[in-house]
């Protein structure tokens, strides 16, 4: 099938306004809640545009101590703009990462037109990757909450279509120095990062030693960019806080080697098996819906015809360099997660996402190939036409399935996933920090109070209270916290207190009967009671 430049620019447009719907749409309230960390991403990110320094009053730091978990700073920094000139609302914070994730459906498309030497094809192949990318249940989770690793993604993605391009090019030199600048600022996005860049760029100098030998006098201008760029990561990474991410690996658990090769081999299997491809197994629902996988069923069927051709190819003729980078990414993209101390991960695992639709991609492409040389193609006949119907018969049939599929997954995640959620994604905090703001400063009608009890029995209320009111953190190591005071859970000894709010969680033994606010999540269950507590007459 041929496709012109015209036609695939005008499909292009069409995928990537239906990928800005879907990463856009209910940004702020789909999933409903706020993570510690969207909040700790948020604050920290104002307080550096405001005042710059973090919560801690370190002036722009590489790694952000936060909750002591030291997150990497691109977010941190990007979301810093938004949350300033927009406000505190969670779709502002969401913005950033959901932009980011429209970009990488554009660079997926480039990339493939790149890794395929017929024009054509490639833009064919292209649309075909833009659009698995636009409806994968894993890109779409990841590009509507705030996290790292889908910055991190299209930075990837990116880097390589300006390596790629740069390949084909006399003059290389601006496209190596992009390209790498596009792969260190990936380190300054997340910490899986830092292990599968320098893979990437391993597997891309054994792949394309050829070409680059030939290109010496401008890979090395690239080269020396790079190491300009990274240095503050990588002292950080060595010498400074970035250090204590190696925490959570597997090494940290005081195993022997041979003991954590083996747990990392099982956890790196975890990442390939069908409870993760496409059965929902997650850690947590802050990393998927717990019923839907991070692919349709259609995709991983593309993805395993892919493989079977590629051992089929490699056994019978030499494996073609494109599949054996596809191959190659995926494996080096699951590595971080396969290290980690939870599995399987698809946070960590993110950066394997384009190797898989790659794989997919192309494996559509064999499958009708395949299709095309069959019995079957020569015999099913239009009885009109003459023209072979198998081909679209299977194309038709697996483009139904995939968007009866993917509908089923939308209709799970706006409706359902929302209300099995509510407590990882820390539903209620909002209300319950614009209530307890109204309170503590006599606002809209109620009586202003001494103190307001909070309750930590969902972890870090503070942050919540720092990011809503958009707090200096200069007046917050001042003391404007005092009027708060952080408990561990609010019990009947508090309701002794007199001119005062309590913010209980919802397994406090307080009668939700007595509340003066009751906050419930999507489900209907409750989150928060809140009490006040009148001075005495």
């Amino acid at each position: 099938m041929q496709i012109s430049q015209k036609i695939s620019f005008v499909l292009l447009s069409v995928i990537v306004v239906v990928a800005a719907a879907l990463r856009l749409y209910q940004l702020g309230q789909v999933p409903h809640g706020m993570t510690w960390d969207e909040a700790a991403i948020g604050y920290n990110g104002y307080a550096i545009v405001t005042a710059r320094r973090d919560e801690w009053l370190i002036k722009l730091p590489i790694s952000f101590k936060s909750f002591g978990d030291y997150k990497a700073p691109l977010a941190v920094y990007a979301t810093g703009i938004f949350t300033t000139l927009l406000g505190s609302e969670l779709w502002v914070l969401r913005l950033p990462f959901a932009l980011s994730g429209i970009v990488g459906v554009v660079g997926i498309y480039l990339l493939m037109t790149l890794l395929t030497k017929n024009k054509s094809t490639g833009r064919l192949l292209g649309l075909v990757a833009a659009g698995l990318l636009t409806l994968s249940p894993w890109h779409i989770f990841f590009t509507r909450v705030g996290f790292e690793s889908g910055l991190a993604l299209t930075l990837v993605i990116w880097l390589m279509v300006l390596f790629l391009h740069g390949l084909k090019q006399a003059k290389s030199t601006v496209w190596f120095v992009g390209s790498t600048t596009l792969g260190v600022l990936s380190l300054y996005a997340y910490h899986s990062a830092k292990v599968f860049i320098p893979l990437l760029g391993l597997l891309l100098l054994v792949l394309y030693r050829r070409e680059l030998l030939q290109k010496v006098s401008q890979v090395v201008p690239a080269g020396i960019a790079a190491i300009l760029v990274a240095v503050p990561v990588l002292y950080d990474s060595v010498w400074g806080n970035g250090l204590e991410r190696a925490g959570v690996t597997v090494f940290s658990r005081g195993n022997s080697l041979v003991q954590n090769i083996l747990v990392s081999v099982q956890q790196f299997a975890d990442h390939l098996s069908p409870q993760f491809l496409f059965l929902g197994e997650t850690t947590t629902l802050r990393h998927g819906t717990g019923e839907w996988g991070v692919f349709l069923p259609t995709t991983v069927l593309l993805m395993a015809f892919f493989v079977g051709f590629a051992i089929y190819q490699a056994i019978t003729r030499k494996l073609s360099r494109t599949y054996l980078l596809l191959l190659c990414w995926t494996l080096v993209g699951i590595i971080p997660a396969a290290i980690a101390t939870e599995s399987p991960h698809a946070n960590r695992s993110l950066l394997a996402l384009p190797g898989f639709i790659g794989m997919a991609s192309f494996g559509l492409w064999e499958l009708v190939n395949w299709l095309k040389q069959t019995k079957l193609h020569k015999q099913w006949l239009d009885s009109k036409s003459k023209a072979n119907l198998l081909v679209p018969s299977v194309l038709g049939t697996l483009l139904n399935i995939h968007i009866l599929l993917f509908l089923g997954f939308t209709n799970d995640y706006f409706t359902n996933f929302n209300a099995i959620s509510a407590e990882a994604f820390q539903d209620g905090y909002a209300e319950a920090v614009k209530i307890a703001n109204e309170y503590q400063k006599g606002l809209n009608g109620k009586p202003k109070v001494e103190q307001v009890v909070f309750s930590r029995g969902y972890g870090q209320p503070y942050i919540y209270i720092l990011y809503f009111n958009r707090i200096n953190p200069i007046a917050y190591h001042g003391g404007i916290l005092q009027p708060y005071l952080f408990v561990d859970s609010v019990g009947i000894g508090d309701m002794q207190r007199q001119n005062v709010l309590l913010v209980a969680t919802a397994a406090s033994e307080l009668s939700e009967k007595k509340a003066t606010h009751v906050i419930y999540a999507e489900d209907g269950s409750v989150r928060f009671k809140l009490y006040y507590l009148s001075p005495k007459e």
